[in-house]
């Protein structure tokens, strides 16, 4: 019995020491001299980005709903035509994601080899048929293009901002890699063989095959997946089951020792938010960066000028207006920098 009693008056002691010196560390935290705990009002949100785990993903999609999300948000990017010219050649389109908006100015992450004829008017043609026209100091682009072997030295990626009295919803990105053998999307404006004025939408299903640690070097492409795709759709977005943009579609692949069974290349959209960050663009800066959420856009109407182009040529065709009396977007090229400016424009 007197080892039990000693047991038990050792336990007492102990927790009457912790009663006492839990009220005397109260008393001090209470002093007018104590200072709380604070978050420093000084700290700036320039330059964070919001990392995906912090993205609520409520659940997964269906193939139709991510579709419905693509149907929304994908675009047509095309250079711009005069009369007189020949489209069946002069035309070279892509595709295109609306990828952020700051007030009316819309931008649309494309690849840079879709908006390579610098000097050039590009127009976007959006999911209600509208076309925006913009000029090409509205184009921001994350590579150099080798002009003789077409290597790209960087990213193959691009920004193009235009601006719209209109509300077009935002596509959603997801700075995460995913994982090999998950379900992809891929949606764009394929050319059609034949050279035909029409252009029908597409969207293809696919699965990743390989995530590269370390992106190519030519046109950082990293992003392997089985979703068949063509020509033309290059700059659209890919999509994973959640309606989330993870990667910009730029390439048809071909095997190679290390990877197997490739059909086709993309860029991981981590690597554009981190380029738009250096180049100090404000795209992806939060409160501006406010995407639509994927399920806010399923059962909204879509018209039909979102799968069909009855004839793009007309579409892209225009009698140019002069860079002195044309109307610029919101604060021309200097909105896409911070501090930039364009007097032109003002």
């Amino acid at each position: 019995m007197v080892p039990s009693i000693a047991k038990w008056m050792n336990t007492g002691a102990i927790l009457v020491t912790m009663i006492v010196l839990g009220y005397f560390i109260a008393k001090s935290s209470a002093q007018p001299g104590a200072l709380p705990r604070t978050v420093n009002p000084k700290r700036s949100l320039e330059g964070i980005i919001p990392p995906p785990q912090k993205i609520a993903q409520t659940s997964v999609l269906t193939k139709d709903e991510v579709n419905q999300v693509a149907k929304q948000t994908t675009v047509l990017v095309a250079n711009g035509l005069v009369k007189g010219d020949d489209p069946t050649t002069a035309l070279d389109p892509g595709s295109g994601i609306l990828i952020s908006k700051i007030g009316k100015t819309y931008y649309v992450a494309t690849n840079l080899h879709v908006v390579a004829a610098r000097g050039s008017e590009y127009g976007v043609r959006t999911y209600d048929g509208e076309v925006y026209f913009v000029p090409y100091k509205n184009i921001y682009t994350f590579g150099k293009q080798d002009e003789n072997t077409n290597r790209i030295d960087g990213f193959d990626l691009a920004i193009i901002q235009f601006e719209s009295q209109k509300n077009y919803p935002i596509a959603k990105v997801n700075l995460g890699a995913g994982s090999v053998g998950e379900p992809v999307f891929v949606s764009g404006w394929p050319d059609p063989e034949d050279k035909s004025p029409r252009r029908d939408y597409r969207f293809s299903q696919g699965k990743v095959t390989s995530i590269l640690t370390v992106p190519d070097p030519d046109g950082g492409y990293g992003l392997y997946y089985s979703a068949a795709t063509r020509r033309g759709m290059s700059g659209g977005p890919v999509f994973n089951t959640y309606g989330e943009v993870v990667g910009i579609h730029g390439r048809g692949g071909t095997a190679t020792k290390q990877i197997v069974n490739i059909s086709n290349l993309g860029i991981l959209v981590t690597y554009l938010v981190n380029e738009a960050k250096k180049s100090q663009l404000q795209t992806f800066i939060p409160p501006n960066y406010s995407p639509t959420e994927p399920r806010a856009m399923i059962g909204a109407p879509i018209p039909i000028e979102a799968t069909v182009v009855p004839n793009i040529y007309q579409s892209f065709t225009r009698d140019f207006i002069p860079s002195s009396t044309r109307d610029c977007p919101s604060g021309g090229s200097g909105s896409l920098l911070l501090g930039g400016s364009d007097d032109q424009c003002n």
